[in-house]
C-alpha cells in the first residue's frame, strides 16, 4: 500500500507501467530438458545421459533507453496469436481497434528517453540501460557487461480511454538472434494484461 501511494503521489507514468509489465513478462529463464522416457529396447545416447546434471540457462538483459521508431506503415497481418490461450498457438483476427493502435505507434514522438526513474520500481534498481549505439555491438561489449542482449522499446499507443495499448519490442542477441514483436493488451480492474502479440521480424 505504502508503494502504490508513493507512486501515485508522484504521478503514474502509464507507458512505463506498460512497458515494465512487458519488460518483466520476457522470459529470462529456461529449465533444462526433461529426460526422455526410458526404452529398454532401444539403448540410446539419450538414455545414457545424465539429465539431472543440466542447470537452467539464465539470460540477462539490458534495456535500450531510447525509444525506438517503429515504421509500421507496411501491411500488418491481422491474424495475431492469443496470450494465455488454452489451445497451442491459438490465433484470432485483432479488431480494427486494435488495428488502429498498432498504425498509431509510428506517430508517437521518439525524441526522448525512458523515464527510468519511474520504470526502476517494476524491473528494479539494478536493471542496465544502454544506448543506441550498443545495438549494433557485437559480443566483445556485451561481455564486459555480462548481458546477453539488448530490448528495445518503441512508444506506447494507447486509446483514449487509457485501457488498450499497443506497443513493439525488440530483442537484440546478436546480428543473426534479433526479433520484433507487437503486443497488444488490455487494462482490466487497473491491470494490464497481454491479449495479443505477433512477430513481425525476426533473425
Amino acid at each position: 500500500m505504502i508503494f502504490i501511494s508513493c507512486l501515485q503521489s508522484k504521478g503514474v507514468d502509464e507507458e512505463m507501467v506498460v512497458i515494465g509489465y512487458i519488460y518483466n513478462s520476457i522470459p529470462k529463464t529456461i529449465p533444462p530438458p526433461p529426460p526422455p522416457m526410458q526404452n529398454s529396447d532401444f539403448d540410446s545416447i539419450d538414455n545414457q545421459f545424465d539429465y539431472s546434471k543440466l542447470d537452467s540457462l539464465y539470460f540477462r538483459y539490458a534495456i535500450n533507453n531510447q525509444f525506438v521508431i517503429s515504421d509500421l506503415n507496411k501491411e500488418i497481418n491481422k491474424s495475431f496469436f492469443k496470450a494465455n490461450s488454452e489451445k497451442l498457438f491459438e490465433r484470432e483476427d485483432i479488431d480494427s481497434l486494435n488495428m488502429a493502435l498498432i498504425k498509431k505507434i509510428g506517430n508517437v514522438n521518439t525524441k526522448k528517453n525512458l523515464n527510468k526513474e519511474f520504470l526502476n520500481n517494476y524491473v528494479g534498481k539494478n536493471s542496465l540501460y544502454l544506448n543506441q549505439r550498443f545495438i549494433s555491438k557485437d559480443g566483445k561489449e556485451k561481455k564486459e557487461l555480462n548481458i546477453d542482449g539488448i530490448i528495445s522499446f518503441s512508444r506506447v499507443s494507447f486509446n483514449t480511454k487509457k485501457n488498450r495499448a499497443a506497443i513493439v519490442v525488440g530483442i537484440h542477441r546478436g546480428r543473426l538472434d534479433s526479433s520484433s514483436t507487437i503486443y497488444l493488451l488490455e487494462k482490466i480492474n487497473e491491470n494490464w494484461s497481454i491479449k495479443y502479440y505477433s512477430t513481425i521480424e525476426i533473425s
